[in-house]
């Protein structure tokens, strides 16, 4: 693709429907020109990712939300609502939208729809969803899907009961006919939770952006929004060595008192250590877990730090 396209918006819309109508397989070109772009972005705003051509990536969360989420919480952020049926009691959905971002768990589906998440294929298998093109049946709204989840518990058990007095005539005729489209939209909106995957949860840990190569990219790109969204400018100009002097703390086999000024601090292998003024003492998973009840009662005014960093977040 030239680089003479304008920069107004609209003249930029029409010069690449031009590339494209000119040159279809400009489309595949510019699609894996986009991959590669969005795969060097994420990678320099330390932002860690995964990609596979054997799945789905609803697949590949739902793996391990089933491998990761039977021992911990897991929380998966995204606007896609098929993951409702991966929600159980340690698996829930961020929906980030602002103000009104929400947690999505076992009660908000239940009173937002009236089914438990684990009905949530076949509630969309009977409604269908225009945005993901799943037909589901003809006539068959999300009120009257709830009601027939409700009673008869599945799809397959709307199917069997197609003669109880509870179904009215038209949804019954509804059902027969698109039956085929029913059980494709079922398959179509079950997420499968076999995908292979190789995955550690410590290769998920955010790391730090590389802004400097981020703004020599927007600045060729001319993602000038985007430079000022992430606080980029002047990131081309290198910053003057800082000289650090300090003293290794003593180390200690055993905690602080409580009261005591004291810093959590998260090493790069995952391990936790605690710091005061005078010592620092690895932390053990096992008094980790008596250390949080220890947060909890406010026995420690904590920081909590990240290897590298300048400044803590307080956690009271």
């Amino acid at each position: 693709m030239e680089n003479n396209i304008s920069n107004d918006s609209e003249k930029t819309r029409v010069a690449v429907s031009a590339v494209i109508v000119e040159n279809p397989d400009s489309v595949e070109t510019l699609n894996k020109l986009l991959h590669e772009y969005s795969k060097y972005i994420i990678g320099r705003m330390g932002i860690p990712y995964k990609e596979t051509t054997d799945c789905e990536a609803d697949d590949w969360m739902a793996r391990f939300a089933r491998q990761y989420g039977d021992g911990r919480e897991v929380v998966i952020v995204s606007q896609d609502s098929d993951l409702f049926q991966l929600i159980d009691r340690n698996v829930k959905i961020l929906r980030y939208r602002g103000d009104k971002t929400v947690l999505c768990d076992e009660n908000y589906i239940i009173e937002k729809l009236g089914i438990v998440p684990g009905r949530y294929a076949a509630f969309k298998a009977l409604t269908g969803d225009s945005s993901d093109n799943i037909p589901g049946v003809k006539g068959i709204g999300e009120k009257t899907a709830k009601n027939l989840l409700q009673q008869f518990g599945s799809l397959d058990g709307v199917y069997e009961h197609l003669d109880d007095k509870a179904i009215k005539p038209k949804q019954r005729e509804n059902l027969v006919t698109y039956k085929d489209d029913a059980y494709l939209s079922y398959e179509l909106a079950t997420i499968r939770p076999e995908a292979p995957i190789e995955f550690d949860p410590l290769d998920a840990v955010v790391r730090h952006s590389n802004n400097q190569e981020l703004y020599n990219l927007f600045v060729r790109l001319e993602f000038v929004k985007l430079i000022d969204k992430y606080h980029l400018r002047g990131a081309d100009v290198e910053a003057a060595p800082v000289k650090v002097t300090s003293e290794p703390l003593k180390r200690c086999d055993c905690l602080p008192a409580p009261g005591t000024d004291c810093a959590l601090y998260l090493a790069p292998d995952g391990s936790l250590g605690v710091a005061w003024e005078s010592g620092v003492c690895a932390v053990t998973p096992l008094e980790a877990m008596c250390l949080g009840s220890l947060l909890e009662q406010g026995a420690f005014p904590v920081t909590l730090t990240w290897p590298n960093k300048k400044e803590g977040v307080s956690v009271l």
